[in-house]
């Protein structure tokens, strides 16, 4: 089970208490810290060639967050807890963003949102 399989199941059990039992390894890099206290799990998908970072978590209707210039997904880690409850939540690094890469050539409007 990973860490953040492992704060979702920890998540589930305490969610009325709001008590988190799971900590992330020492070891542990600053992103799985960070992601370590929400309840969600994070994957990565080719999108337009771009290796891109999602955060996922929740079920219900599909409600997606999307970060400023200069941000990346875990800015949302204070509203995704409560949203999850009730929603879907799906919250990407946009390319050249937190976990995202920048794919070939330059990184502009079009090839981002494509």
């Amino acid at each position: 089970m990973t860490t953040h399989e492992q704060t979702r199941a920890a998540w589930d059990e305490s969610r009325d208490a709001k008590v988190w039992r799971n900590r992330p390894p020492a070891g542990a890099s600053a992103r799985e810290r960070l992601l370590a206290g929400i309840p969600v799990t994070e994957r990565r998908l080719q999108l337009a060639g771009v290796s891109t970072a999602v955060l996922e978590g929740g079920d219900g209707p599909p409600l997606i967050l999307l970060h400023g210039p200069g941000g990346y997904a875990a800015h949302w880690m204070r509203v995704i807890p409560g949203l999850v409850a009730t929603h879907r939540v799906v919250a990407p690094d946009l390319p050249g963003h937190g976990a995202s890469e920048v794919g070939d050539g330059a990184l502009d409007a079009g090839g981002s949102v494509s």
